[in-house]
């Protein structure tokens, strides 16, 4: 079993036929040349006219070669392109795949197949099928025919990353598909409207793909360059003082987008001579498509994690520290979050919290401002909890999620209602509440939180414990076993095993309800 021929094409003619016979599962047939030489600018390769069809199917790749001959990258060619012909651009080689159906070997089945590769004049303008771009080179298409499908691989030079700076399609009437692979083929992007303009793939390298819906010939614009990007954080310390003087905790190189999986962290402190009369405030943000911004109120607070800020907020923790997690192999986020001063008012601190019992409550008098409150509570054994608030929806917000959650999942009206716990698939979280108020209003707010339970709390891991056990049964006995917690459903994502075993000379018999 031969797994693969190679063939160094010095001189190729316009056409040259080839056969062979897959002695193998995978058979591949590896053809190397010269692009200069044998696939000149205005040419194409195809491979057509491949016999053997009903047995074998064949796959075509493009690659090149290191320094030592060992071949390092490889393109894929759909194999359907233009009536079962695959074109390809002129490159180092290609390898033709056959694969045998059926996998091993059958007798009945012959695997031999014929394939034509022909050297024809296009006026196909797709690039080399691998492109190395170099600092301030940019790669420009300028008026390009694309005959149904092209791709490249391009790839840009160390500490340096691909960016896509603009692609136009004036003939609106021919759907043009673009799509943005990584080096593992996973989708970064797809495109059908136009124009693109300076917009960061997050990998390097990157494959192209350009496509036409209608399978024929277009022009189109596209200009691809390599950029040397930012990828230092801020300072990791700000220490306010008496100038009071603003500090922008951003995305490096802001507003430009930044390197790949960069986390940046700041930690802003009020010095001791400033926090009776002043309090930290964040500015609002938009939401993350690619990170999430950790703030931590260190030990006088609680520490969350958020995609976006509606609102801004406003700490009682003289520090704050804002820590930016990427997400991904994407480019981080570009994002800018003010970091300022505001006074402190007398009698409009957040309410401390003893430990909860059975109800939550909070007060905060009319004349209060620039004020946000978290706090966090146990996530109790009850389905259900009643709440109450009495609040001005036009200047306060209240909202609730999990502990574990990055954005709030409920938030909460002027009035009465009930808040359900059944849905929680992780009880060891704990739920956060958000309280934010911008400006004074006409009426003190009041929120309260009452659990309808009878003060007797049953730990989650109590009431829906279930310990593996063995039960052996007497002649005719029968048991009856329930889920955790039966008939109710508080109990989620439990294993429970019992094992049952009859006497001698009996059988068991199971009905499940």
């Amino acid at each position: 079993c031969n797994e693969h021929e190679v063939f160094n094409l010095v001189d190729m003619g316009s056409e040259w036929i080839f056969s062979g016979k897959a002695t193998c599962e995978n058979y591949e047939k590896i053809f190397q040349f010269n692009p200069d030489l044998n696939a000149k600018k205005g040419h194409m390769l195809k491979v057509s006219e491949i016999s053997g069809n009903d047995h074998l199917s064949f796959h075509v790749s493009e690659f090149t070669l290191d320094e030592n001959g060992t071949i390092t990258r490889t393109i894929d060619r759909p194999g359907d392109i233009v009536t079962d012909n695959t074109w390809f651009a002129p490159t180092t080689g290609i390898i033709i795949r056959f694969t045998r159906g059926g996998g091993t070997q059958n007798d009945d089945y012959d695997y031999s197949f014929t394939a034509t590769i022909t050297n024809t004049p296009t006026n196909h303008h797709c690039p080399f099928p691998f492109i190395d771009l170099q600092p301030d080179a940019p790669l420009v298409l300028e008026d390009t025919l694309i005959e149904y499908y092209c791709d490249a691989m391009i790839t840009a030079p160390p500490g340096y990353d691909v960016r896509i700076d603009h692609i136009k399609n004036d003939n609106e009437k021919h759907e043009l598909n673009i799509k943005i692979l990584d080096d593992e083929k996973e989708l970064l992007e797809e495109w059908t409207s136009f124009p693109v303009q300076d917009w960061l793939p997050g990998a390097n390298a990157i494959i192209l793909i350009v496509n036409w819906k209608d399978k024929s010939s277009h022009h189109f614009e596209i200009k691809v360059s390599a950029v040397k990007l930012n990828c230092t954080c801020g300072p990791t310390e700000y220490v306010f003082d008496s100038s009071l003087i603003p500090h922008d905790f951003q995305s490096p190189d802001y507003p430009k987008a930044h390197c790949r999986m960069i986390s940046c962290q700041t930690t802003f402190t009020l010095p001791s001579e400033l926090r009776q009369k002043y309090k930290i405030r964040m500015s609002s943000f938009e939401k993350m498509s690619h990170g999430t911004v950790e703030i931590d109120e260190g030990a006088n607070g609680i520490t969350t994690i958020n995609e976006e800020m509606k609102m801004s907020f406003t700490f009682e923790s003289p520090s704050v520290t804002l820590t930016y997690l990427p997400e991904g192999k994407r480019y981080g986020d570009v994002f800018n979050i003010q970091i300022e001063l505001v006074e402190r008012q007398e009698g409009c601190a957040c309410p401390s919290q003893n430990s909860i019992a059975t109800d939550f409550r909070m007060e905060i008098p009319a004349y209060c401002k620039q004020l946000d409150c978290l706090y966090e509570l146990p996530q109790f054994d009850d389905n259900t909890v009643e709440y109450f608030t009495a609040m001005d929806t036009g200047n306060e917000y209240v909202g609730s999620r999990r502990t574990g959650m990055t954005a709030d999942r409920f938030s909460y009206e002027s009035g009465e209602g009930t808040y359900e716990f059944d849905d929680w698939t992780n009880r060891a979280e704990g739920m956060i509440i958000r309280y934010h108020r911008e400006n004074p209003t006409n009426n003190n707010f009041d929120f309260r939180f009452h659990y309808t339970t009878s003060g007797h709390h049953i730990s989650h891991a109590e009431r829906c414990g279930c310990s593996n056990q063995t039960i052996a049964l007497d002649s005719n006995q029968t048991m009856q076993i329930t889920s955790p917690d039966f008939p109710h459903h508080y109990c989620n994502n439990l294993v429970c095993v019992t094992t049952f075993v009859a006497p001698v000379h009996h059988h068991l018999e199971l009905k499940v309800n």
